[in-house]
C-alpha cells in the first residue's frame, strides 16, 4: 500500500522533486503509517481505498506548501478561503494598535494587571494588617469628611452599610470576610458555604427585595423613579430572591480562583487569531460573580468559541435577567477548560475587543495586556467613571437595537456590536464617537 501510495505522490509533486526529491518516498511512509494507527484488519483496505480515491483527484502541486498527506492536507484556495474568513487586512491591524488600551487607563478601568499581581505576591503574608490599615484609613477620610459636612453619612460600620459607600464595599468584599454586601439590596448578610444543605432555606430564597431596574425622571417631574415599576427612590423593592455578592478587590478574587495569562504566540500554531472580541456572562454563586458563559468571535464576526462553563462554587442565582442563562446541565467545561479552548486559537499577541472587559478578564481570571475598550474608544463627556452602555452605543453608531428582550443578554449579539463599532472607529477616524456635550 506504502508502494502504491508512493506512485500517486510521485504523480502530485512532480514538478517540486528536484528542490526535495525525497518527499514523495516520506509522505507515502507516513500516509501509511496514518492509515494503519487508525485503521483495523476489517477497515484497512476500505480506508486505504478512500484514501487513493483523494490522492488520485488531488491535482498537481504548484509548490512546496501545496503538499501533504490525506487528512492534513488543505489544497492553497481551501487555506486562502480560511484566512479571509477569520483574518485582518494589514492596514486596519496597524489602525487597530493604535487603539489599545494604555498602562495608565488599565488601572482607572480597574482591569487586573501584572502589577497588582506582583503586590499581592509581595504582601500575601501581611494581609490582615494591609486591610486594617486601609479600614483606619478610610475611617480617617471619613471622618475628616464628616467635621466638614456634618450632615453626611456614616459608612464606617459594616452593620450600617449604605448603597453610596464604594470604599467600603471594596474592602469588605474580600474572600476572607466572613460577611459581605448585598450586590442588589446593599444588606450586609453572610454568604452560604458550599458544604451547607440545603443550599438556600426557603426564608433565605426571599430574603432580598429589590429594584433591578434603574433610576430615571418621572414624566413631567423632577422626581426619579425606577425604571422596573416606576416606583420612587427609597421606596420598598418590587422584586424579590436570594442575597447576593460580588467581589470588587483584585486580592480577593485571587484568593478564590488565581489569575493567570494567555501562552506566548507559538509561530507553528496556524490556528492562532491576531484579533478578537468576547463576552462574558456570569451568575453569582456562593464565592460571588463566577462565568458561566463566554462567546468569542473573530474579526469577521464567525463564533469561534461558544461555550457554558460550570462555576467553581454552588450556583445561588443564575441571573438570568442579565445572563440568559437558565440552566447549565449541558456545560461540559469548567474555568480551566475554557481557558484551554481559549489558548488554541489566543495567545498574549492577540488583540481582545470588548465593552468594560475588566469584568469579562476578572470573570475568566485572565490578565491581558493588549486589549481594545468600546467605553474609551466612545468616551462619556463626563469621563470616567462614567460610561455609555453597549445598548445606547449600538443604537446610536449602528442603528442597532440590543439587549431589549426579557431574556437576557446575548454574548454573540454584544460581541459583533463591539467588533461593528472598533471597525466603525477605524473608519471614521481617531474623532469619531468622541461627544462634548449632551
Amino acid at each position: 500500500m506504502a508502494l502504491t501510495f508512493y506512485k500517486e505522490f510521485q504523480r502530485i509533486y512532480k514538478p517540486i522533486l528536484k528542490i526535495n526529491p525525497d518527499l514523495a518516498r516520506q509522505h507515502s511512509l507516513d500516509q501509511e503509517k496514518a492509515l494503519y494507527d487508525k485503521s483495523s484488519k476489517k477497515t484497512y483496505k476500505l480506508s486505504a481505498s478512500h484514501i487513493l480515491t483523494h490522492l488520485k483527484a488531488r491535482d498537481i502541486a504548484t509548490s512546496i506548501q501545496d503538499t501533504g498527506i490525506d487528512g492534513i492536507y488543505k489544497p492553497p484556495s481551501a487555506i486562502k478561503k480560511e484566512e479571509e474568513s477569520k483574518g485582518i487586512d494589514e492596514a486596519d491591524y496597524k489602525l487597530l494598535l493604535t487603539y489599545l488600551v494604555k498602562d495608565d487607563q488599565f488601572k482607572r478601568l480597574n482591569y487586573p494587571t501584572m502589577e497588582l499581581l506582583n503586590e499581592y505576591n509581595e504582601n500575601k503574608d501581611n494581609r490582615e494588617e494591609i486591610l486594617k490599615a486601609e479600614l483606619e484609613r478610610a475611617k480617617n477620610e471619613e471622618q475628616e469628611l464628616k467635621n466638614k459636612n456634618p450632615g453626611s453619612p456614616s459608612y464606617s460600620s459594616p452593620n450600617n452599610f449604605v448603597a453610596n459607600s464604594k470604599t467600603y464595599g471594596k474592602i469588605f468584599s474580600t474572600i476572607k470576610d466572613k460577611t459581605k454586601t448585598c450586590a442588589r439590596c446593599q444588606c450586609r448578610f453572610t454568604p452560604k458555604s458550599n458544604t451547607d444543605v440545603p443550599l438556600l432555606t426557603e426564608k433565605e430564597k426571599e430574603a432580598c427585595s429589590y429594584h433591578y431596574g434603574k433610576l430615571r425622571k418621572a414624566p413631567h417631574s423632577s422626581t426619579r423613579v425606577y425604571s422596573c415599576c416606576d416606583n420612587p427612590v427609597g421606596s420598598e423593592g418590587c422584586t424579590k430572591g436570594p442575597h447576593v455578592w460580588k467581589c470588587e478587590t483584585f486580592d480577593g478574587l485571587q484568593d478564590d480562583i488565581p489569575f493567570t495569562q494567555l501562552p506566548e504566540a507559538d509561530p507553528n500554531n496556524d490556528k492562532l487569531l491576531k484579533v478578537v472580541a468576547l463576552d462574558c456572562e456570569m451568575s453569582y454563586t456562593t464565592g460571588g460573580l463566577e462565568l458561566t458563559r463566554i462567546t468569542v468571535i473573530d474579526w469577521k464576526g464567525n463564533t469561534v468559541i461558544d461555550e457554558l462553563c460550570k462555576p467553581h462554587n454552588c450556583i445561588i442565582d443564575l441571573n438570568t435577567r442579565y445572563s440568559g442563562i437558565k440552566e447549565l446541565n449541558t456545560a461540559t467545561l469548567d474555568l480551566d477548560g475554557v481557558k484551554q479552548k481559549m489558548a488554541k486559537i489566543m495567545s498574549r499577541d492577540t488583540i481582545i475587543i470588548g465593552q468594560g472587559l475588566e469584568n469579562d478578564l476578572n470573570a475568566l481570571r485572565l490578565i491581558h495586556e493588549r486589549v481594545i475598550d468600546t467605553v474609551l474608544l466612545y468616551p462619556h463627556p463626563m469621563g470616567l467613571p462614567w460610561r455609555f452602555g453597549l445598548r445606547y452605543l449600538a443604537n446610536k453608531y449602528l442603528q442597532r437595537f440590543i439587549q431589549d428582550g426579557t431574556d437576557g443578554h446575548d454574548s454573540y449579539e454584544d460581541s459583533k456590536t463591539c467588533i461593528d463599532l472598533v471597525k466603525l472607529k477605524i473608519q471614521k477616524g481617531p474623532n469619531f464617537g468622541i461627544v462634548h456635550g449632551i
